[in-house]
Parts: C-alpha cells; sequence; structure tokens
C-alpha cells in the first residue's frame, strides 16, 4: 500500500512538471460576451517555422470551437500568437566529502563537481484583439519546457497542450 502511495506521488509530481506555466491578463472594463467570432491575422510572425505554426493555430481553434466560439471572417475578434525560445542555464555542484571522526582526531576532504545544463524554454503569447477597434483586450502566456528531437506527433500535442492550459480561463469569469 505504501509503495503505491509513493508511486502515486511520484506521477502528480512529474505530471505536474509538464504542465505550461500561464500567465494571463485582460482589460477589466471589457464585455466579454460581444465576443462570439473569430479569425486569426494573417502573415503572422509567429517566430515558429509553417508546420508548428499550423499545428499551434489548428490547436487554438478546435480549443475555441470547444469552447462554443465560432471561426469566421466576419469576426467579433482576431487572434494573434507569437513565441520566443529562450535557454535557462542550471548550474549545480556534486560535493563529495571524505572524512574521519574519532575521539581526538578529526579531518575532511571536500570537493564539489561542476554540473550544468540548459533547458530550452518555449515562450508562447496568445492575444484577443478587438476585430474593430483593433485593440488588445486579453492577453495569455505560456511557458514550457522545449525537448530537442520531438516527433510531428509530440509537438502536435504540445501545441494542444498549450492552447488548453492558456485558454482553460478564457473569457475570464467576472465577479
Amino acid at each position: 500500500m505504501k509503495a503505491l502511495s509513493y508511486s502515486f506521488i511520484l506521477l502528480l509530481l512529474l505530471s505536474a512538471c509538464a504542465t505550461p506555466k500561464v500567465y494571463t491578463d485582460y482589460d477589466e472594463t471589457t464585455d466579454f460576451n460581444r465576443y462570439q467570432r473569430f479569425t486569426f491575422y494573417t502573415n503572422m510572425d509567429t517566430g515558429l517555422d509553417t508546420l508548428d505554426q499550423a499545428r499551434l493555430q489548428n490547436a487554438l481553434r478546435s480549443t475555441l470551437e470547444e469552447k462554443g466560439f465560432s471561426y469566421s471572417q466576419k469576426a467579433d475578434f482576431i487572434v494573434n500568437f507569437y513565441t520566443e525560445v529562450s535557454k535557462e542555464n542550471a548550474s549545480n555542484r556534486l560535493g563529495i566529502s571524505i572524512g574521519t571522526m574519532g575521539a581526538h582526531v578529526g579531518g575532511n576532504i571536500a570537493s564539489g563537481i561542476p554540473i550544468s545544463s540548459s533547458k530550452r524554454i518555449l515562450h508562447t503569447t496568445i492575444e484577443m484583439v478587438n476585430a474593430t477597434s483593433n485593440t488588445l483586450y486579453w492577453q495569455g502566456v505560456a511557458e514550457t519546457r522545449l525537448k530537442k528531437n520531438t516527433s510531428p506527433e509530440e509537438r502536435s500535442q504540445l501545441f494542444k497542450k498549450i492552447a488548453k492550459e492558456v485558454l482553460r480561463d478564457y473569457p475570464p469569469n467576472k465577479k
């Protein structure tokens, strides 16, 4: 029973690490009920290659449609997105210590072995813009680890996860 509990806790911790960190902001005077139909900007400079741009756009479209919004060329709001990749360097040390303990004798030799690694972090910004006034009214940003050499299926899953997480609380519930 104990091993099962530890396994469950480990699984929760690992799945929590895979979830993108999400930050959102919006104009609190916005009436979100007036936005029902959306489209995407054409010729966006997304920072993604053509295949990944299509993957993210498809993920955003299906997520918005699941939430009850409809895709239309006569849109109430326009979706814009762009990405940046940054490197996060981690520097750790592995400590090795040798020592003796005795009644009257003591000694210690210590050394640290540097261990460095870098992670690539994908920052994805998604913006909702009023189609009439061309003003930004909502923005969400996701930060997630970008692994090297991922398959097309893994990349599609990554962009679906980003779209779902960023748009989870869109439109915001005002209290």
